[in-house]
């Protein structure tokens, strides 16, 4: 388990009752609050703070860290995946794969709003992103020039969001006090179509229901009675 405070990062060991058996504190350096933690595996834990510092631990006898971004815009949220770290830090998401030893920076998300959470379908593809005034931007990640769906759901600003395995339903926690769960893969939303419908979409209706950011999608539906 890791736990922060102010300026120093925790990790505890658990026993079988979940009580702490040993802590470990690391720390980053400097009089910044650390703001985001993720584990990148069993041994490997990232760190980023107010200051802009992300750190990666390597978790051992002795506690080892290479700087892997070493300053700017406060970071909000970390999230890894699949040897990728994504990093939320004022209006942009970056990328950096762990597994290189360039610790490359690539920026695929900016200028859509202050960024406070993130999540990432379990295939990789879609990539969610919380911000500030509420809203939520879904960005297909293969598709880096296609403009993302935004999604007017939250009236505060967006603390958590979460895919079901499928990567079609997001499941978003607002400091409006909503937990909303929303459609946004072009399967469910064809599924919530069809169930009011008895025949197939028009491209009329394709463009206006799904959005012209989506990929061409014509769902099929099943006959059903008139």
């Amino acid at each position: 388990m890791v736990g922060a405070t102010s300026r120093v990062t925790f990790l505890y060991e658990l026993d079988d009752l979940g009580r702490s058996k040993k802590s470990v504190p690391l720390s980053s350096g400097g009089g910044d609050t650390v703001r985001a933690v993720a584990f990148a595996d069993e041994d490997t834990v990232i760190v980023g703070d107010d200051h802009g510092r992300v750190v990666r631990w390597r978790i051992g006898e002795t506690p080892h860290s290479d700087m892997l971004i070493s300053e700017g815009t406060a970071i909000t949220s970390l999230l890894v995946r699949n040897g990728r770290l994504l990093v939320g830090r004022g209006d942009e998401v970056d990328s950096i794969e762990l597994n290189s030893t360039a610790n490359e920076v690539v920026t695929i998300s900016k200028g859509f709003g202050w960024i406070d959470s993130l999540a990432l379908s379990d295939d990789g593809k879609r990539l969610a992103v919380g911000y500030a005034d509420g809203s939520i931007g879904v960005f297909a990640t293969d598709q880096p020039s296609t403009q993302p769906i935004i999604l007017n759901v939250h009236g505060d600003i967006v603390r958590a969001l979460a895919f079901d395995r499928a990567g079609d339903t997001l499941v978003s926690v607002g400091d409006d006090g909503i937990i909303k769960s929303t459609a946004v893969g072009e399967t469910r939303l064809g599924d919530l179509a069809c169930k009011m419908l008895w025949r197939d979409l028009s491209q009329e209706e394709i463009t206006s229901y799904f959005g012209s950011t989506l990929p061409p999608t014509i769902p099929s539906c099943p006959n059903q009675a008139q």
